[in-house]
């Protein structure tokens, strides 16, 4: 006859069941700390490189917002965005946010110039 495998001596299916349970804890226990090394090992690199990130990060340019509403003589609706909208949403603005810079261009003032002049100033700094 062939080679027998050798056969582990249980007094019981239950002794068996937990044998198996015991070492399939055990290697799903040793999965789970791998797992959550290579967890941590992720989340350092990512911590590394943002404190990276903003070590080497260009100085923040100043922050500008240039708001510019057209107002047609004659149109209600670019008459009503002007006043109602924009020119309110920027008194608003000014009022609560400090660290911000605001222009506000409307009627004349908006002249596709003032938008060249806005959109040029801004690509140069």
């Amino acid at each position: 006859m062939g080679a027998q495998m050798p056969r582990a001596a249980f007094a019981s299916t239950s002794e068996l069941r937990d044998a198996l349970s015991v070492r399939g804890d055990k290697n799903y226990a040793m999965r789970c700390r791998k797992k959550q090394r290579d967890a941590l090992s992720v989340r350092t690199r990512y911590a590394r490189s943002v404190v990276e990130a903003e070590r080497t990060m260009p100085q923040v340019r100043d922050r500008r917002v240039v708001f510019f509403g057209i107002k047609n003589p004659d149109d209600r609706v670019t008459e009503h965005t002007a006043d109602r909208l924009i020119r309110p949403l920027v008194d608003e603005l000014v009022s609560e946010v400090e660290t911000w810079e605001f222009q506000l261009l409307i009627g004349a003032e908006a002249s596709k110039s003032a938008l060249t002049q806005v959109l040029v100033l801004e690509t140069c700094n």
